[in-house]
């Protein structure tokens, strides 16, 4: 199975756009909406919901910048984009007004998402498997990508100590040939 990642350049479109929420929402800078303009859900780009919302697109930017990030990292970049969304969502669905039959109707897959997260999580499933290193490393040499493989043996050293005696000998043999 072949692991897809999103391009760098998607890291910038996430961060950025943010960052400009997040920006807009502590009011460093200011909305100036045209007239006649329709009243959106929130009665202000100042709302904590608009905040949050700009702080998970960060969180997600931040993930697909920074691959190669030691796991803990990744995972609390993650963890506060998806909680910070669910949490902008809930705002959205449960308290901006909205009336009951749409309320329903926005919250069915929030709920569907939720329990399937909490059933992989649970069962201890994977959503995208991660290759054995050595194969990795194998493939990415294979392609014409000796430094990824080389970081890839590397931070599979530092997250698998137990393993570090044969990584280094399978990069030393990498590094030789």
């Amino acid at each position: 199975m072949r692991r897809r990642t999103f391009p760098r350049w998607a890291a910038l479109l996430f961060i950025g756009l943010g960052a400009y929420i997040l920006l807009l929402s502590l009011g460093v800078i200011e909305a100036h909406p045209r007239p006649g303009a329709r009243r959106g859900l929130l009665p202000s780009p100042r709302d904590w919901a608009v905040g949050v919302f700009g702080l998970a697109l960060v969180g997600a930017g931040l993930g697909i910048a920074f691959p190669m990030v030691p796991r803990r990292w990744l995972r609390l970049s993650r963890a506060i984009a998806a909680l910070a969304f669910i949490a902008a969502m809930i705002k959205f669905i449960y308290f901006s007004g909205l009336p009951i039959a749409e309320q329903r109707l926005f919250s069915v897959p929030l709920a569907i998402a939720l329990l399937v997260a909490l059933w992989a999580r649970a069962k201890g499933l994977k959503i995208i498997p991660d290759l054995d290193p050595l194969e990795a490393a194998r493939v990415l040499r294979q392609h014409g990508r000796p430094e990824q493989a080389d970081a890839v043996l590397q931070r599979a050293i530092r997250e698998q100590p137990w393993r570090a005696a044969e990584l280094q000998r399978a990069l030393n043999i990498a590094r030789r040939q």
